[in-house]
């Protein structure tokens, strides 16, 4: 199956605004920050003890996904500042790399002779995303320089782990952070040379399995060989960048053992450890996974980089089952959980991503919360460079295709062409629900009717498969998905949430600011028996505001407690998307509100 960003160009809409903005401001935001903080002059490799800005271990990736990112992008758009400064980062690793293929800034020049030694230093993740970069500026120019490094690179990384004929030999055996499997296969695709699925499908049998790794840690899932891993436990990213490798494995394999290890870790995470935005890796603790329905709202972690590797294990679960549920989540993530990571200007970030804010928490010095403004960059910028990379690629979630068929999983103005066949969408989700595609050259076409649509009715004779709405043969189809904001409710387990709701509105979660409600939301209660919704569409973000009925609640008297009297005022609440909080200044915010009937 076919799913490649190169085949769609997204042509207006939601989506199209927001890959514009990562081009024109993100991508230059992240940059600056990278810049002014030492990053990209790491790569010279000339720093010497008593310099400022010591290179960090993962200084490495934080620039690589950048490059990816503008790889991309200069694929869209020719951009010579953009080009040349990917060049120029090219240029410094082609200079400083080692004879051997060896290239880690952090090894290079403040530990060297030190190479392999300590599992958790991120050489393999850096190289990794080193790998993903260079494949990207290859598949964007077409120029080869980039990826000759890192094939040398991987080669060096196969004679060290794999083949055991280059030294230094290594004290571990996997790596500490998961994402050179990713890579590597991307690399194979590319290339065509299986040494690179066979060092990925070693690394990912190596692990849980070798005694060399000592401390086989749940938190960076060598508890067990991947096939007996059947929860999603640990760092939430590593564990995320892993399933989507275990997948890839299992898809290109026809393995089922594997399959149905990563459809039983698929589901684990969307039945008991996803929160409504999408978000996973609900413990500051170690960014990981916790117990079932542990979803603190005001402590949420959420991590931007856990929901972004929730997109790439849905993806490659789609490309594995092709069931509707897995670009539902996709869709969940890149609307909430993601979007929330990136400020409406496109250059401020969140690293986590809370469901609730109470400005009075922060003066609790005794205990921990999420900051509750973004910033321009992070101690560990990981996050502002992946959104870099996934909303430059956007178009890689929208269609995938097969002998013929193609598959609709994203919804936005855009134009489809592979093997013969073409789509062109036109509609204005997540405005409404309107889809409307015309088709050529195709067998078959299938829609994904998603999991928040109620009912929809389609211009055309259809069947349902797997959640797609299948038409035969090709024209003109479509699809209005009936849309109007729901209630929705937490399984009783997650105590926290009881007696409240949220609201969603198609693809998008809503939260209560205080800007909008009089400063205060943690007194606000929905009506729910009697809503009288109104929808008020708005530019500044991209989809509708909501204005609910709903209920204030008033102290009937000065006091810590007194007897129970309840004291209601009526109100009209307030909704914004998800992911737009935080864009005015620290204010209250709610995702999950009180409720009465």
């Amino acid at each position: 199956m076919k799913s490649d960003y190169r085949n769609t160009v997204l042509t207006g809409g939601f989506w199209k605004h927001k890959e514009d903005l990562n081009r024109d401001i993100t991508l230059n935001a992240v940059y600056e920050q990278f810049d002014k903080t030492g990053r990209v002059a790491a790569f010279r490799c000339d720093w010497k003890e008593g310099m400022p800005n010591q290179p960090h271990v993962f200084w490495d990736s934080d620039v690589a996904k950048w490059m990816e990112g503008a790889s991309y992008a200069l694929y869209r758009q020719y951009d010579a500042d953009l080009e040349s400064k990917i060049e120029a980062l090219i240029d410094c690793i082609e200079k400083n790399q080692a004879e051997d293929g060896y290239f880690n800034i952090y090894y290079l020049v403040v530990m060297p002779g030190k190479r392999y030694t300590n599992r958790d230093m991120h050489e393999l993740y850096c190289a990794g995303h080193l790998i993903e970069a260079a494949v990207a500026y290859y598949e964007a120019t077409g120029r080869d320089r980039f990826l000759r490094l890192m094939e040398k690179y991987a080669a060096y990384i196969k004679a060290v782990f794999m083949d055991k004929t280059a030294e230094p030999m290594p004290k571990f055996q996997t790596p500490g952070h998961q994402e050179i499997e990713i890579a590597l296969f991307r690399l194979y695709r590319c290339t065509g040379n299986k040494d690179w699925f066979d060092l990925a499908e070693f690394f990912l049998n190596q692990r849980g399995n070798n005694a060399l790794d000592e401390g086989h840690s749940q938190q960076i899932q060598s508890h067990l060989p991947v096939r007996k891993q059947k929860t999603a436990v640990g760092h939430s990213v590593r564990a995320g960048y892993q399933y989507a490798a275990m997948t890839t494995l299992a898809r290109e394999t026809g393995e089922k053992e594997l399959a149905d290890t990563c459809r039983t870790l698929f589901d684990d995470i969307t039945k008991y450890k996803m929160y409504i935005t999408g978000g996973v890796g609900s413990r500051s603790s170690g960014e990981a996974y916790s117990i079932p329905y542990d979803f603190l709202n005001d402590k949420a972690y959420a991590e931007t980089c856990a929901a972004v590797s929730m997109i790439f294990f849905a993806h490659e679960m789609f490309l594995m089952d092709r069931e509707s549920r897995f670009a539902d989540v996709i869709e969940r993530e890149l609307y909430n959980g993601v979007l929330s990571g990136l400020s409406l200007s496109g250059d401020e970030f969140f690293y986590e991503n809370p469901l609730e804010i109470h400005p009075d928490n922060y003066r609790k010095t005794w205990d921990r919360y999420p900051i509750s403004e973004r910033v321009k960059v992070f101690s560990c910028s990981c996050c502002p460079p992946n959104l870099n990379r996934v909303l430059a690629s956007l178009s890689r979630y929208f269609y995938a295709s097969e002998e013929g068929s193609v598959w609709v999983n994203q919804f936005g103005e855009s134009e489809y062409a592979c093997d013969g066949m073409t789509v062109v969408q036109k509609t204005e989700y997540p405005y409404d629900g309107r889809i409307a595609l015309q088709t050529k050259g195709t067998k078959e076409v299938y829609v994904r009717i998603p999991g928040w649509c109620r009912s929809f009715s389609a211009s055309r004779t259809y069947t349902m498969v797997n959640g797609y709405a299948c038409f035969a043969g090709e024209g003109e189809i479509v699809i209005d998905l009936v849309m109007e904001p729901v209630f929705l409710q937490s399984n009783i387990l997650v105590y926290k949430n009881l007696d409240t709701a949220a609201v969603q509105y198609g693809p998008v979660v809503y939260c209560a600011e205080g800007l909008d409600n009089n400063g205060d939301v943690h007194s606000l209660y929905l009506n729910v028996s009697d809503p009288d919704w109104e929808i008020l569409p708005t530019e500044e973000y991209g989809c509708h505001r909501l204005s609910v009925n709903g209920w204030r609640r008033e102290n009937a008297e000065d006091a810590p407690f007194y007897p129970l009297q309840e004291q209601f005022s009526h109100t009209r609440i307030r909704l914004i998307p998800y992911h737009a909080f935080a864009n005015r200044g620290t204010t209250p915010m709610l995702v999950y509100l009180h409720y009465r009937q």
